[in-house]
């Protein structure tokens, strides 16, 4: 093997091969560091859906909306917090001309 394709092939398998540490991931951006700590990720629990209503016969429809549920579901948990915390904060304000303001 000449010296160029020796050359050739550690470069492609430098740029083409991650190194995976535990809870850090190699980022090869000009923005970020290298190195970028990724934190626990926490899961919630997911919408319960009832065992008959996944082998009924016709239910292609209910799993398609199934689907759909647990793939918005995050955004649901996320925009319940930020109307809780939302709804925190206007219930110190007195006039409804603040709150109005807020919103």
């Amino acid at each position: 093997m000449s010296l160029q394709t020796t050359c050739a092939c550690l470069f492609l398998s430098v740029l083409f091969c991650a190194v995976m540490l535990p809870g850090y991931a190699l980022a090869q951006t000009d923005s970020l560091p290298p190195l970028v700590h990724l934190d626990e990720a926490v899961i919630l629990p997911g919408p319960s859906i009832p065992i008959e209503h996944r082998t009924q016969p016709g239910s292609k429809r209910y799993s398609r909306l199934e689907k759909r549920v647990i793939k918005v579901w995050p955004y649901a948990v996320y925009a319940g917090l930020a109307m809780d915390s939302l709804e925190a904060e206007l219930q110190g304000i007195p006039h409804a001309k603040e709150r109005k303001a807020i919103i």
